[in-house]
């Protein structure tokens, strides 16, 4: 991955435990929603990785699998970014849009950040102070056709 800008492998800070069976990690002056996210790996004693399911507050988070060997308490931890891919769910909620260059000259794409003709994962979220924010991704750039048939699931604004 950090042929792609991003960090391979990075120290976690705090310390975790973990428990035979369990697939929950519990942290103690960790950051987990700071410094992890979900798809990202914890690299654990003797060098086994699993992959973060799920990540509760700062201090919780939960594994894919449950870990299977003795208990552990680790105060080095090392993380390891990965690559994320585009879920069927964001698919299926019109989060992902194919754009042509005409339609990244409508003014309302422009003013929502969809500039580029390709693919592009676009959402809607509310920050923290309550105000509503637009975030565009480029997935994939490319001449995309400028016909109409592929506005049948989202006409174009």
């Amino acid at each position: 991955m950090a042929l792609w800008g991003t960090r391979d492998n990075f120290s976690i800070t705090g310390t975790i435990s973990t428990t035979n069976t369990s697939s929950t990690v519990t942290g103690s002056n960790t950051t987990f929603l700071t410094q992890l996210d979900i798809g990202d790996t914890i690299q654990f004693a003797g060098g086994k990785r699993i992959k973060i399911a799920s990540i509760a507050s700062n201090t919780s988070l939960t594994l894919e699998q449950a870990w299977s060997t003795a208990n552990l308490s680790a105060s080095t931890i090392v993380g390891q970014d990965t690559p994320k891919y585009v879920t069927q769910a964001e698919v299926l909620a019109n989060n992902i849009i194919g754009l042509d260059a005409t339609e990244t000259g409508v003014t309302a794409n422009r003013a929502k950040g969809l500039v580029t003709p390709g693919w592009t994962k676009y959402t809607t979220y509310t920050d923290m102070h309550s105000v509503t924010r637009h975030k565009s991704e480029i997935l994939t750039t490319g001449v995309l056709s400028s016909d109409a048939n592929d506005d049948t699931v989202a006409a174009d604004s």
